[in-house]
């Protein structure tokens, strides 16, 4: 390793331990480095003194993690405000759409409050430019636009789709193209495991909703829940970088593979058999999306417990 490559590596190591940098963050800082001792030099600097320089143009690790983190945080980089307030807008919107539309087909109406409650909160989070909260809603209309996808696969097409779900299909897509990540290392790796959360919750969702057919609370549905819950917690922890988010993931992990064995002993009515396999799929992705939670939750956190700054990082 040559003086410059060391100088560099270890100026790189300094921001590191200041701030969470992307790698294209980092490999831009590395070039503009290279290229400042290389011009220092040219123009006769010895390689200490081009070194010295050039850190001293590019700036002290603590000063540029400090610009650094207000615009990006480990769950990734923050929305500029128009696209924060667009599409925590149309989230907004969405959330209640999806309230009104099936709240009421739902024997399971205080669920759907409780989800609409979390809906809004998102919405309001997006909005005041949270990064946790942009990771969380690109993950949820991502999904979303999955399941579309995959009823309209079932049913040949979109034909057979009902005119609010063309409605929900066009806020969803409006949501994503503000809040999608456009360019490489946007989202973190701590907002990678928040985006894997939303697949936990929807498997153990699933479960809980097809107790429609089944009136007695079943040993599937015990399990859901216990998953369902821990799924939330795990967001939570999260968000907050705490250890015990990993816990909570997998326990997840358990209960939703537990649950996916026991989906095939639910009752469903004849024909409904479609419905089994999409639920049994539904189920299965978030089990592996948990095991894949619990690692990437432990790999982020920061301390045991966690710290409140995070909710609005």
């Amino acid at each position: 390793m040559t003086q410059i490559d060391h100088a560099v590596s270890e100026y790189l190591s300094e921001l590191e331990a200041e701030a969470e940098l992307a790698r294209d963050d980092l490999a831009e800082l590395e070039d503009h480095m290279r290229s400042l001792v290389e011009e220092l030099r040219a123009t006769g600097a010895s390689t200490e003194h081009a070194i010295a320089q050039a850190k001293l143009r590019l700036g002290d690790p603590r000063t540029i993690a400090r610009e650094h983190t207000r615009v990006r945080s480990p769950f990734g980089a923050k929305l500029s405000r128009a696209r924060a307030f667009s599409g925590g807008g149309l989230f907004l919107a969405l959330v209640v759409l999806n309230f009104v539309l099936f709240a009421g087909r739902s024997p399971f109406v205080g669920y759907f409050v409780i989800e609409t409650l979390i809906g809004v909160g998102l919405a309001g989070a997006l909005m005041a430019r949270f990064a946790w909260a942009r990771a969380a809603v690109a993950a949820f209309v991502t999904y979303g636009l999955l399941q579309i996808g995959v009823g309209a696969m079932v049913h040949g097409g979109l034909r057979g789709f009902e005119a609010p779900t063309y409605l929900m299909l066009a806020i969803q897509l409006g949501v994503l193209a503000f809040v999608a990540p456009w360019r490489r290392g946007e989202i973190g790796p701590a907002g990678y495991a928040l985006a894997l959360v939303v697949v936990m919750y929807a498997g153990a969702s699933w479960v809980i909703n097809f107790e429609i057919w089944n009136p007695v609370l079943s040993p599937e549905a015990v399990v859901a829940h216990v998953a369902q819950f821990a799924t939330i917690f795990a967001g939570i922890g999260i968000v907050m970088r705490a250890r015990w988010a990993a816990v909570m993931a997998a326990v997840s992990t358990t209960s939703l593979a537990v649950a996916a064995a026991m989906v095939f002993e639910i009752g469903l009515p004849p024909g409904a058999e479609e419905v089994r396999y999409l639920m049994t799929g539904t189920v299965i992705a978030g089990a592996v999306a948990a095991l894949a939670c619990t690692r990437l939750s432990w790999r982020v956190a920061r301390t045991g417990l966690g710290t409140l700054r995070g909710f609005t990082s």
